[in-house]
């Protein structure tokens, strides 16, 4: 007769030992990050968290396959992370004939009007079961919940979804309440377009969907504007005046109004999760602007947001100048707010970025101005340079040569 005897072994003292000496070791280095980001001259100060927020805005893109962004406030010398916080998302692998759906987190979306799952091969569907809605009046709808409510600064909220587009005519897509609503506004030759509409403001994107094809889509709004992604390419509305999204606090998400197919829906909301004052000792830069004059205070006033219309004016659809006559400032105002976009592996967005993404930062030092470049590269790395000037400015004018001395006759004359 065999026995078969069951040990169970812990850990020795000698490997416990070694396991707390790399948690502590793990610690220390934490620590020393943490305390870099905090000491140092200010210069360095902004570069190192700058560079801090770029990388936990690339880890979170890559790992929850949404995209991320980096905003640069030039007007406030701020830069701000915004974190897209997911809360639900839905597969849609219920059993046909189901009322509700089974979402993560415990969340239970609801279907209505005739909508339902499918997973018919009669047209490719995007990974397993879809959720078919088959008429206009067929519905979606993700209840308001709670445990929506954000921890943070609310700044807006977003879908994600996979859009099979069978209608044949305009019509709704999504609405979120007061928030914003998705339409498919125009629909011709087995094409579709979409807009958003979000506080009164439109984008329209200029990829169309083809009908019976899937196609990826992406909302994002936020006081820093309006993003609609269409497979990857973006269209957006970047606000020259303040915008305010409304609080989606106790609307539905839903779909109806338009025939299709959805899968892979994914519901979250947009928060600053980092804010980088990089102020008052270092100052942002805009393209075009010297040195010198940001730290004198002479170019605060000379952003797209600042421009106001001729007072002398009685047009009302005047429209303001946005040119500036002054040395050291670029020709025609340049925007407050701008954004680096990341796509969903972490790198630079290049259906946006054509190449790298340039910071300019300057503080005053005891010989003069101190100018750095922050460059997000295209892969996604973030590196920094000191440089004497910033490629915008001139080069420095040359010293005066000294007039040439005559050959001295004294020593080897005749």
């Amino acid at each position: 007769m065999s026995m078969h005897v069951n040990i169970r072994r812990g850990l020795t003292l000698v490997e416990l030992l070694v396991v707390i000496s790399i948690l502590m070791l793990v610690m220390l280095m934490m620590t020393m990050l943490a305390g870099s980001l905090k000491s140092g001259p200010p210069l360095d100060q902004a570069v190192a968290g700058v560079r801090a927020m770029a990388a936990r805005v690339r880890q979170l893109s890559s790992t929850q396959r949404v995209h991320g962004e980096i905003v640069l406030d030039y007007k406030n010398d701020r830069v701000v992370a915004l974190a897209r916080q997911p809360h639900v998302a839905f597969a849609f692998e219920d059993a046909p004939g189901s009322k509700q759906a089974a979402g993560s987190n415990g969340i239970l979306g609801e279907y209505g009007g005739g909508a339902t799952t499918v997973n018919s091969r009669q047209f490719h569907l995007r990974d397993g079961a879809c959720c078919e809605l088959p008429t206009n009046s067929a519905t979606f709808r993700i209840p308001w919940l709670a445990q929506y409510e954000v921890e943070g600064d609310y700044e807006g909220a977003g879908l994600s979804f996979d859009f099979f587009p069978m209608g044949t005519a305009p019509g709704r897509l999504v609405d979120f309440g007061s928030t914003f609503t998705l339409s498919v506004s125009e629909y011709a030759g087995g094409a579709c377009r979409l807009s958003l509409t979000c506080s009164g403001e439109t984008v329209t994107a200029k990829t169309l969907c083809l009908a019976y094809r899937w196609a990826t889509v992406e909302i994002a709004v936020s006081r820093y504007g309006i993003r609609l992604y269409v497979d990857g390419r973006l269209d957006e509305f970047v606000p020259r005046r303040d915008f305010r999204v409304m609080q989606a606090s106790g609307s539905a998400v839903s779909y109806s109004g338009f025939p299709c197919r959805l899968d892979n829906v994914q519901y979250f909301s947009l928060i600053s999760s980092q804010e980088l004052e990089i102020g008052p000792n270092v100052q942002m830069v805009p393209e075009g602007v010297w040195a010198d004059l940001e730290l004198n205070g002479e170019a605060e006033d000379i952003f797209d947001v600042d421009a106001k219309k001729d007072p002398k004016s009685t047009n009302p659809n005047a429209v303001p100048d946005m040119s500036l006559n002054r040395e050291g400032l670029p020709d025609t105002r340049p925007p407050a707010i701008r954004h680096v976009f990341f796509d969903d592996s972490g790198k630079l967005d290049a259906a946006i970025h054509g190449g790298a993404v340039f910071l300019a930062l300057v503080t005053r030092g005891a010989n003069g101005p101190e100018r750095v470049l922050i460059i997000f590269h295209p892969l996604g790395a973030v590196t920094s340079e000191a440089v004497d000037r910033f490629p915008w400015e001139p080069d420095p004018e040359a010293a005066p040569k000294a007039p040439a001395q005559p050959p001295s006759n004294s020593g080897g004359g005749k």
